[in-house]
């Protein structure tokens, strides 16, 4: 998922490119440990549910997957 957030993602895309179905499975056990963790970051935080909400990976993200 780090890859492919390399470029600012929507949740549904990186959803996809991880083949979970279950929304709410992929964002509580996938998406907010990696935000969590500083490994990916929010665009638009103050915004939870705007449609422009992007994820991208962090500079410390980047680290782990080299």
């Amino acid at each position: 998922m780090l890859r492919a957030a390399i470029e600012p993602s929507s949740r549904a895309s990186l959803q996809e490119a991880s083949g979970i179905a279950d929304r709410k499975h992929f964002r509580k056990r996938y998406l907010d440990p990696l935000v969590g963790a500083g490994w990916l970051e929010m665009r638009i935080p103050e915004k939870p549910t705007s449609p422009q909400r992007r994820y991208r990976t962090t500079e410390a993200g980047k680290v782990v997957l080299s």
